[in-house]
């Protein structure tokens, strides 16, 4: 897609006129700095680094791209039962996702709305009610408060004092969660995915897959930085020689806030090169293009996830500062896997090979990081087709201020 000049233009006018407005806002950007970006492929180069590194453009990512999305949280097979929950943290916020008597899946801020204190420090269990520690304020699963000590108000008067849980909105699609940071979200949920779950969720069987692992970390390295390198096949013979080596891809057709690669092979990914043929069954529940090879996407901002035919992985980023991210792995199988009397002792084949890779892609970005420089401006090759893509995607939302403009991406 290439940007005519005037809406290039618009662009920075409204940067610069939200930069005056706005002290958070920081130093500003001038326009010429981003004119090569926004080039075709061949002639294009790299954004300034300062997106990479300055702090009052991590603050404008924030407001922009971060707080105006939908996020992953979990698959939903992670909450089954009334009452199991799990917590994540985006950005300043502590979220709560837990399945309520009703059997429906609820989100809230992890926040007392006595005097602030986080209701549960765990990232996952079971509760009959959420008690705070701090002065013992009880709501139940659907976030009712039902017991206030030191107020001396009966549980039925409760509900009138404003003082319920703070619900976000929630939706399920494909097994896959999302949550909003905002009560009232913008965009819907399918609007923002477009066709991402007919596209690929679907095919792939995706409600058919269980976690069976999962990990928190963090970096320091900029989340786009781990974005763009989930995107690219230029570094895997180099950085990925031993684990992956050559991996050909072609750029999905899409429509909606992600992007996304194919590798088509009758093999899985999921195991080095030499053991692909010794692998777990490809999941019953896929269909298409879901039994026909893997497909590595980034949904908007940073949930970076691959589906195979045999497997599912994710990687998510979510940014701490301009130069620190948390990293959120879970390696997935489909339930018949799971059941299998050998899934045991071959599990540890796959989490070796994926365990790997993820590795070496995070010492990748950290030695990046590291050598960024304000005077030095790259350029991208075929192979970083969807960088360029995506990186320009992020800077226009950014710009923008929303993501009012959805992608269209044609297949290679």
């Amino acid at each position: 897609m290439e940007y005519e000049d005037s809406v290039l233009q618009s662009l920075f006018s409204m940067f610069d006129e939200q930069s005056a407005g706005s002290e958070s806002i920081g130093s500003r950007f001038d326009q010429t700095e981003f004119d090569a970006l926004f080039q075709a492929l061949d002639q294009a180069e790299q954004p300034p680094s300062r997106i990479y590194t300055d702090a009052s453009w991590f603050e404008r990512e924030r407001t922009t791209i971060f707080h105006n999305a939908w996020h992953f949280f979990c698959l939903s097979t992670d909450v089954e039962q009334p009452g199991e929950y799990r917590t994540r943290r985006f950005l300043q916020s502590s979220l709560i996702l837990v399945r309520g008597d009703d059997y429906k899946l609820r989100a809230f801020f992890n926040t007392c709305r006595h005097r602030g204190a986080p209701l549960t420090p765990r990232e996952h269990g079971h509760v009959r009610n959420f008690i705070c520690p701090f002065h013992r304020w009880a709501y139940r699963r659907d976030g009712r408060l039902f017991k206030a000590p030191g107020l001396g108000v009966e549980e039925r008067a409760l509900g009138c004092i404003g003082s319920n849980l703070i619900e976000l909105p929630c939706e399920v699609r494909e097994n896959l969660v999302f949550v909003h940071l905002q009560p009232q979200p913008k965009y819907g949920l399918d609007e923002f995915l477009g066709d991402f779950i007919s596209s690929v969720a679907h095919p792939h069987g995706v409600s058919n897959m269980r976690s069976v692992t999962h990990r928190r970390y963090r970096l320091n390295a900029n989340w786009k930085l781990y974005a763009e390198v989930d995107m690219e096949t230029l570094h895997t013979p180099h950085v990925h020689r031993r684990s992956i080596g050559e991996q050909p891809v072609e750029i999905t057709s899409s429509y909606g806030h992600w992007v996304g690669v194919f590798n088509r092979s009758d093999q899985t990914v999921a195991l080095p090169p030499d053991q692909r043929d010794s692998g777990f069954p490809f999941n019953a529940a896929a269909h298409g293009a879901g039994l026909e090879g893997t497909h590595f996407s980034i949904v908007f901002p940073g949930f970076f996830i691959v589906m195979a035919p045999d497997c599912m992985w994710w990687i998510q980023k979510t940014p701490i500062s301009a130069t620190e991210v948390e990293v959120d792995v879970s390696y997935c199988f489909p339930t018949e896997t799971i059941e299998r009397s050998d899934f045991r002792d071959t599990l540890p084949r796959y989490v070796k090979r994926l365990d790997q890779v993820i590795e070496e892609d995070d010492d990748i970005v950290e030695y990046q990081q590291k050598g960024l420089n304000a005077y030095v401006s790259g350029r991208y090759t075929r192979q970083e087709a969807v960088v360029h893509a995506l990186v320009r995607r992020y800077v226009e939302i950014a710009l923008r201020g929303d993501y009012s403009q959805p992608i269209r991406t044609h297949a290679s």
